[in-house]
Order: C-alpha cells, then structure tokens, then sequence
C-alpha cells in the first residue's frame, strides 16, 4: 500500500475527490472486511495465472516436501 500510495499521490492528488476516495477505501479496508475480499481476489488471479503459465511450460512447478510425519 505505501508504495502504490507514493506513486498515487503525485499522480491522482489533482483529481478533486482523490482524498476522499482514499479514505473511503481504507476504511472500507478496516471496517468490511475489505482487506480480506482484496487478498482473496488478488490471490486468486495470481494462482490461476500462474497454473495457466505452467501448463503452457513457460515456468516450473516447484514442489514443495512436508516435513509432517
């Protein structure tokens, strides 16, 4: 968050409402569980892409040994 927050702020901070919007989305963060819906849909795109990147052979799965008994 705080480096797409350095990054944001120069460019969107003329937008008239950007702080605002910033503060609805992390409240939004904290207060409904958004942290969660975000992590989940984030992580989700990355599995899928990954899964379709080796099925295509551009990368190796890595396997990984438990050490429980």
């Amino acid at each position: 968050m705080t480096v797409f927050e350095s990054v944001s702020d120069v460019l969107l901070s003329w937008i008239p409402t950007y702080y605002e919007i910033k503060l609805v989305f992390v409240a939004w963060l904290g207060l409904f569980n958004g942290a969660d819906k975000l992590y989940r849909n984030v992580h989700d795109i990355f599995v899928f892409s990954k899964r379709k990147l080796v099925k295509l052979g551009l990368i190796r799965k890595v396997v990984t040994l438990n050490s429980e008994p």
